[in-house]
């Protein structure tokens, strides 16, 4: 039984976005069923560890895509979206701990979170980033430079000299072994 579905007015017109908060919305209609078969403590564990890879990716790909481009709210931003993975840990520790009663409370903080922070303060951002390039993955890459490209190439070239100079060095041992063969051959007979 869904406790709260996803609308399209809920969009913040970004489709990573979009995907991910419809993610959240799975949770907590997952949740909800579950409370309702009386299945709760069997699923809870799953949605919390679920919630923490949720929370540190979906933040992080929010937050590299607004610092940038120099949201004016960045702070503000990021500051609820610690407070909010905070709380999941603490769910997450309570669980652990072995505090299984927490499942209203879950629920309840992700309706407060679908609410305030997906409908609230995403929202905000929505037109800020319109039409902008969107990083997906959240791993700003680093850029390399010219002469960082040249350090692989440079290696090589000194790992293929190193390798003549072996080479060079057997075939002068070879040769010595054959003329010492030769010497060899001449004393026998």
């Amino acid at each position: 039984m869904a406790i709260k579905r996803w609308k399209d007015e809920y969009s913040v017109g970004i489709e990573l976005f979009d995907n991910q908060h419809k993610k959240m919305f799975g949770y907590l209609n997952d949740l909800n069923s579950a409370l309702a078969d009386d299945e709760e403590k069997k699923v809870l564990a799953k949605i919390l560890l679920g919630l923490i890879t949720y929370a540190k990716d979906h933040f992080k790909d929010e937050e590299v895509n607004l610092k940038k481009y120099n949201y004016p709210e960045y702070k503000e931003h990021k500051k609820e979206h610690e407070e909010l993975t905070k709380e999941v840990l603490r769910f997450a520790e309570d669980f652990k701990k072995g505090n299984q009663d927490i499942t209203m409370d879950v629920i309840y903080f992700l309706i407060k979170w679908t609410v305030d922070h997906i409908e609230g303060s995403d929202k905000k951002y929505s037109k800020f980033l319109k039409g902008k390039e969107i990083i997906s993955g959240a791993v700003p890459q680093k850029k390399i430079t010219d002469k960082q490209k040249e350090k692989p190439a440079k290696q090589e070239a000194k790992t293929d000299k190193q390798e003549g100079k072996a080479n060079q060095q057997e075939d002068k041992a070879d040769k010595q072994d054959v003329k010492a063969d030769k010497q060899e051959g001449k004393t026998n007979l």
